[in-house]
């Protein structure tokens, strides 16, 4: 399955709910590779061509289910990035002491 790159934006406050989206995505996923990979497992004999197509489908969920996992934490760094870059801009200038620290972002 090819992949490709895309952008767009949504509203700030939509963000959490469009994260949760996808882990939520990621999680079908999961879960569908899972009870793929236990009906293999169930098999007698692995040594077949039905059992090769299906260890390649859940090797191609699993697959799927890191690309999007990769997504989700490129958008919770940026995130992070985004509000220690306003704690920043909101602090006093002058001190690098008085910048934020990744610990102070709030949640």
């Amino acid at each position: 399955m090819s992949r490709i790159n895309i952008s767009y934006s949504i509203e700030m406050e939509q963000l959490n709910e469009e994260v949760h989206r996808l882990v939520n995505g990621a999680h079908k996923t999961l879960n569908r590779a899972l009870d793929e990979f236990n009906i293999i497992q169930a098999q007698e004999s692995y040594l077949n061509v039905s059992a090769y197509e299906q260890l390649d489908n859940v090797r191609r969920s699993l697959a799927q289910a890191d690309h999007v996992l990769s997504d989700i934490n490129s958008i919770i760094n940026s995130y992070n990035v985004f509000q220690l870059n306003e704690l920043n801009l909101q602090a006093p200038q002058g001190s690098k002491e008085q910048h934020a620290q990744p610990s102070e972002i709030p949640e």
